[in-house]
């Protein structure tokens, strides 16, 4: 199950997209975990979900069975298209990268890097918060896939668990069972793990500065990032939504009990996706974690992981990463 950096790594060897989706993947764990594969539509993923599964039956001797198929259904997700200009002063760079070409690279690089740092939590956001229906240039990120508690164990709500808030000052946290039939990201078919850059060289940049037309030689790249989110297998993710932050404690004597939500989660997915499975929280749940965890004796939590986090914070062996977009306004989950 190949993540984004093993893909640029086998795209492009020089290195540059790897260094790219290092980046990305520094500043967004969800999108450093998720496991990629090549869209079969220039902007998008045609994929089947199953409606059904067949099943063998008992029978007796010169008896003979129903047969039986599965039934799927056709499901389409399109993907986000990030673009931006990166813009380096020509003056700055020789007096930081000296007269050589290689240091004028390397601070443009450099320069680089801090965009793209930019641009990824940006990503981070929509890959939570993205809503095709109020933004159609966006993806529908998780949060738009477990927006409503629901009792029917045919339908994503089911794996929403109800923190008890019912403020507007919840949080959510995320465990997601990473693979290629549960939840996987996508990138344009023939592209380099959707991320193109392009050096454009010296532009002449023209703006208004204090009602004065200005110029200003730069060196300019063009870099473009396009991904998408696949949920194949909705039972792959469960939701801890509404978890008033103001009704934490150090203790759990009171509000939210981190822990117990956590072992509810583990326990609504299906068994064989919880060794592949990663909590995402916030700093602040984070720390109250932390520190209820340490109010008390328990063998719930842990260091080291599974192949995703070998030597991280755990539960029952289920890694837990900070995913610092997860905002603490949510509106309560009903």
């Amino acid at each position: 199950m190949p993540s984004l950096t093993d893909i640029a790594r086998a795209l492009e060897p020089d290195g540059t997209v790897t260094e790219i989706v290092n980046v990305l993947s520094r500043a967004n764990p969800l999108l450093g975990d998720l496991q990629f594969r090549e869209g079969n539509l220039p902007t998008g993923m045609t994929y089947s979900v199953w409606k059904s599964l067949p099943a063998a039956q008992k029978r007796r001797l010169n008896q003979g069975v129903a047969a039986s198929s599965a039934r799927s259904e056709q499901k389409q997700v399109g993907m986000s298209i990030w673009a931006g200009f990166n813009e380096v002063d020509i003056k700055a760079a020789k007096l930081a990268g000296g007269a050589s070409t290689t240091g004028i690279d390397s601070y443009r690089s450099q320069e680089l890097l801090a965009f793209v740092e930019g641009t990824s939590q940006e990503i981070a956001t929509e890959l939570i918060y993205g809503d095709e229906t109020t933004d159609p240039d966006s993806i529908n990120g998780l949060a738009s896939y477990y927006g409503e508690i629901s009792t029917d164990e045919t339908n994503p709500g089911f794996n929403i668990i109800d923190g008890g808030g019912a403020a507007s000052t919840n949080t959510s946290i995320y465990l997601v069972a990473h693979g290629l039939s549960s939840v996987f990201g996508i990138f344009p078919k023939g592209s380099k793990a959707g991320i193109d850059v392009i050096d454009r060289g010296v532009q002449i940049r023209d703006e208004v500065v204090g009602g004065v037309n200005t110029k200003l030689s730069v060196y300019t790249t063009e870099i473009g990032i396009d991904l998408g989110l696949v949920i194949k297998d909705w039972r792959s993710v469960v939701r801890i939504a509404n978890i008033d932050v103001t009704d934490l404690t150090a203790d759990a004597s009171s509000g939210p009990n981190l822990a117990n939500l956590m072992q509810q989660a583990i326990d609504r997915l299906p068994l064989h996706l919880v060794d592949k499975a990663v909590f995402y929280c916030n700093r602040t749940i984070n720390t109250y974690l932390t520190l209820q965890v340490g109010s008390k004796s328990n063998n719930m939590f842990a260091y080291g992981g599974n192949a995703l986090a070998p030597t991280i914070f755990n539960a029952k062996g289920v890694p837990i990463k900070r995913q610092d977009c997860l905002l603490e306004t949510e509106a309560t989950v009903a």
